[in-house]
């Protein structure tokens, strides 16, 4: 990563800690689980790469919801707390549901194939 690749990558953590609050305060994450909130770029080494935000959120609050609309929540919240600037670097939010006894795997994108 050259250094505007990190300092985008900065002012994208700092960008996304109030909806990380603010998902910590709705209970739909643990404060204390290290892998409930993560991203990744989307296509490493691409100037400029969009992120993946993979939220991996607790059976408790899943429960009684319909995925799609747990989904819509967490979009509504990412909206009402972080910039526009952010939001233009995001790609995807992949909603998971965290295991307590398996930890949660999903599939990244594959590498860019070279043109």
């Amino acid at each position: 990563m050259d250094r505007e690749q990190l300092k985008k990558l900065d002012k994208l953590c700092a960008g996304l800690e109030k909806f990380k609050q603010a998902c910590i305060d709705l209970e739909c994450i643990r404060s204390g689980n290290e892998s409930a909130f993560e991203f990744e770029e989307a296509y490493p080494g691409a100037i400029p790469s969009p992120f993946i935000i993979n939220i991996n959120v607790t059976k408790k609050w899943l429960d009684g919801k319909y995925e799609v609309n747990a989904l819509n929540e967490l979009i509504d919240l990412l909206y009402k707390n972080v910039t526009s600037e952010t939001l233009e670097n995001i790609l995807t939010i992949r909603l998971c549901q965290e295991d307590e006894f398996n930890p949660v795997t999903y599939d990244s994108l594959p590498p860019p194939k070279a043109a």
